[in-house]
């Protein structure tokens, strides 16, 4: 086989493909031609062949520095959606243990925690839910995990995933016939968050949601009657538009759901 495989005069005959220089030059020019966005994000290309063609650009660019930018763009433009398979995990771990040689920005950090959220995010938030479950309905105090603290670390120190971890559990809500239970849950989950970073900062939220989180932590009882008009008319015109983002900040300040809901019946 290896015999056949060879060009017909031999390696020698063809010293871009023997001479690390040239075949380091030959490697780049395909990848500045084929690796652009459009190409990625084809439907025909399989979760499998880009983590390949990740892990490939990953160990190109842990020898030579000269690969990194190619390795990031490929990080930039990826969908993390179409990098999932039973490769991904390694892949992401192994690219974060190399985030330093690698000079990984904060959102590449991020974007990889992404690509390997069933693992590092939603995992963690379910085993925990299932280990305390007894205890959510005894109203007992809750444990921890060493994986459901290493997920509170993440997402205390990155709003996008603080956010993705806000959707999986607005998810968990939606799906699981316990809303009381949820609540309680997430009201967990969250104080673990708070007392992480020392102060819940408003920039875990999405820039346009931090006005209204801001009126939602101050209890409705507290509020003038223009305040609490105001918060409960402007939170009824969002649910219209967007009814999950509603229910995230419902499922976070649930002292207002109540209040909310009576008024966007009447608001309706």
């Amino acid at each position: 086989m290896r015999d056949w495989i060879q060009p017909p005069l031999g390696l020698h005959a063809h010293p871009t493909f023997s001479q690390g220089e040239n075949m380091a030059e030959f490697i780049l020019t395909l990848i500045n031609k084929y690796m652009n966005r459009e190409i990625l994000h084809r439907k025909n290309h399989s979760p499998k062949s880009l983590i390949k063609l990740g892990k490939l650009l990953l160990n190109l660019s842990k020898q030579k520095p000269t690969y990194i930018p190619h390795f990031k763009s490929f990080l930039e433009r990826a969908d993390p959606l179409q990098l999932v398979c039973d490769e991904t995990e390694d892949f992401v771990n192994d690219s974060l243990n190399n985030r330093d040689k690698l000079a990984l920005e904060c959102c590449l950090v991020d974007k990889l925690h992404i690509i390997n959220a069933k693992e590092s995010i939603e995992k963690p938030l379910v085993d925990n839910f299932l280990e305390n479950f007894e205890g959510l309905r005894a109203r007992e105090e809750l444990s921890t995990s060493e994986n459901f603290m290493k997920m509170i670390n993440l997402i205390s120190s990155s709003s996008k995933l603080f956010q993705l971890a806000s959707s999986i559990l607005k998810e968990l809500f939606v799906h699981c016939d316990l809303p009381l239970l949820m609540i309680d849950y997430i009201q967990f989950v969250l104080k673990h968050v708070l007392s992480n970073i020392k102060n819940m900062n408003l920039d875990l939220y999405p820039t346009h949601l931090q006005s209204y989180v801001a009126l939602l932590r101050i209890d409705s009882k507290y509020h003038t009657e223009s305040s609490k008009r105001y918060t409960l008319d402007s939170l009824s015109n969002m649910y219209l538009k967007n009814t999950d983002q509603v229910l995230i900040l419902m499922l976070h300040y649930p002292n207002w759901f109540e209040e909310l809901s009576n008024y966007v019946i009447d608001f309706i």
